[in-house]
């Protein structure tokens, strides 16, 4: 619409200028030709400043450079495209026209943003293609320029995210780890036990790995009783803790760890008394309860997974503290695509490390440190308690969470249940929608957004008819009226008829904000 009246506004003015110049004869003067001169050179200047705010080309990428020199120029904000406050006044105005459903039609030239000096968690939502990926993208390139720790699980895997980050990373001079679990031989290796204190957060640890379902049964608890043993022997001993040697441990149900231990600590210690109960128990039995250990450890001990969680000589092995005292960038691809149930494992174990070091961190009082930005794509994929504990809790520790989800329903299925769903979104300042086709999706920022009071203008027409004694008497009424009513900020066919690139947010100190981005253009490999 802005590109139609910038054509029409411009084209009058010329022709207007050309009939004026030919009928008074001011072609050939020189001042008329210099006046003309600078009509060309304002279109120009118009245009261009059409084209650097991208009004009316809602698909023309914008150049990760220029992202980057906004976070370099601006490192108290964070940009989030072109876009407006959407409140009262706006929506009075599509009322009085009628029209309550053209959300993607309201956005604006002036670029938007937000301050950076909270950490608030952002929940993004959006149908495929609508956006998600690439305003993950806007947000890693800022983070790396502002010289924050970003850690980004991407459970899909593709090739576009990792690039886009190794070239940031190379433009500011920060190392970029990419770990991929179809490539083991070309990653980088992580220590996800690297910050094991107690042996009973490492047990909890993985039985949270096991299907939601089966973690209130009396076979977990045994399971967990029987890891929270293993890992103590291990603990007091001063054994390595490495996935392989649990589950050594576990399937001899800690007979050699409980033989060293009498040598070394005496029958008589705590620990080592669980470990000789542990050995002694019914091999039958024992073996029944901790069934649903043995796949998960297998797992963990063999084919990529394995490779990829144990330390090799010829690749790099790092942990979480390297990652942020060094300020780099970590890229996880889970390749759920191939294999589901081994991204949501290897998934949970990255954030639970995450949130093992973090409260290290805390409760050594360097909390602030370093900002670390933690960006999941398709997190409902590998959504779970360690999840809800970081959003709970790590925004106290400098943690910045952003979430990119599908619809409401995504979460409650991996969370299998509508509560458990609900306290993720409520732990979300931010809240952000793409296009969306689900209801409840949609009414979730509707609710957010609230509603306010105007007054809507309503008229009528009355026609009376009466007659007395044969007589016909006809009197006809107009009416006007103003009254107050209640109105929603949002609406859910306009959320619904969203563009792709185009969204609607919630965002905390700001309320409803309509706006966009664009693509973003990676540089290539050979480019400086």
């Amino acid at each position: 619409m802005k590109v139609g009246m910038f054509f029409l506004r411009w084209s009058i003015g010329f022709g207007l200028s050309w009939w004026m110049g030919q009928l008074w004869g001011l072609a050939g003067l020189l001042w008329f030709r210099a006046s003309v001169a600078l009509l060309i050179l304002g279109v120009s200047l118009e245009w261009l400043k059409m084209g650097w705010q991208g009004v009316g080309w809602t698909n023309r990428p914008v150049t990760m450079a220029r992202v980057m020199r906004f976070a370099k120029q601006n490192p108290g904000r964070l940009w989030l495209g072109w876009g407006k406050v959407w409140g009262a006044s706006e929506l009075k105005r599509q009322v009085e026209r009628g029209v309550l459903d053209d959300a993607g039609n309201q956005t604006t030239s002036a670029p938007f943003s937000l301050s950076t000096e909270q950490c608030d968690h952002l929940l993004v939502m959006g149908a495929p293609g609508s956006g998600k990926t690439q305003l993950f993208l806007w947000l890693s390139v800022q983070a790396i320029q502002r010289d924050e720790v970003l850690i980004f699980v991407d459970p899909k895997g593709g090739d576009t995210i990792p690039l886009t980050l190794r070239r940031a990373a190379d433009q500011v001079g920060k190392i970029c780890y990419v770990l991929r679990v179809g490539e083991p031989s070309h990653s980088v290796h992580l220590n996800v036990l690297g910050h094991v204190s107690q042996a009973s957060e490492l047990a909890t640890r993985l039985c949270r790995l096991l299907p939601i379902s089966e973690q209130q049964t009396i076979f977990t608890q045994f399971s967990w009783m029987a890891l929270y043993r293993i890992v103590s022997g291990l603990l007091l001993l001063g054994h390595p803790l490495t996935f392989v040697g649990i589950r050594q441990h576990l399937l001899n149900q800690g007979d050699q760890l409980s033989r060293e231990g009498v040598v070394l600590k005496g029958g008589e210690h705590p620990i080592v008394r669980g470990l000789k109960a542990l050995a002694r128990h019914d091999a039958v039995h024992y073996s029944k309860m901790v069934l649903s250990l043995v796949p998960l450890l297998e797992v963990l001990t063999s084919g990529r997974v394995g490779a990829l969680l144990c330390e090799d000589a010829t690749v790099p092995f790092v942990t979480l503290e390297q990652v942020v005292e060094r300020r780099a960038v970590l890229y996880v691809g889970l390749g759920s695509l191939q294999d589901a149930q081994v991204a949501r494992i290897l998934g949970a174990l990255v954030l639970g490390e995450l949130s093992s070091w973090l409260g290290q961190r805390y409760r050594g009082g360097n909390h602030r440190a370093a900002k670390i930005q933690v960006m999941v794509d398709e997190a409902a994929e590998i959504s779970g308690a360690a999840f809800i504990q970081l959003l709970n809790k790590g925004r106290e520790a400098g943690l910045q969470m952003s979430l990119a989800v599908q619809t409401l329903a995504d979460l409650e299925v991996a969370l299998q249940g509508t509560a458990e769903a609900r306290m993720m979104v409520g732990n979300a300042a931010h809240l952000l929608a793409f296009r969306s086709l689900d209801p409840e999706s949609r009414r979730a920022l509707i609710e957010r957004g609230g509603s306010v009071r105007l007054r809507a203008r309503s008229s009528g027409v009355s026609i009376r008819n009466s007659g007395f004694f044969g007589v016909r008497d006809r009197s006809d009424g107009v009416s006007l009226q103003r009254p107050w009513q209640e109105w929603p900020l949002l609406s859910e066919q306009g959320l619904s008829e969203l563009k792709p690139l185009e969204y609607v947010g919630h965002f905390s100190g700001y309320g409803i904000v309509r706006g966009r981005i664009s693509c973003l253009k990676v540089p290539r490999a050979d480019s400086s």
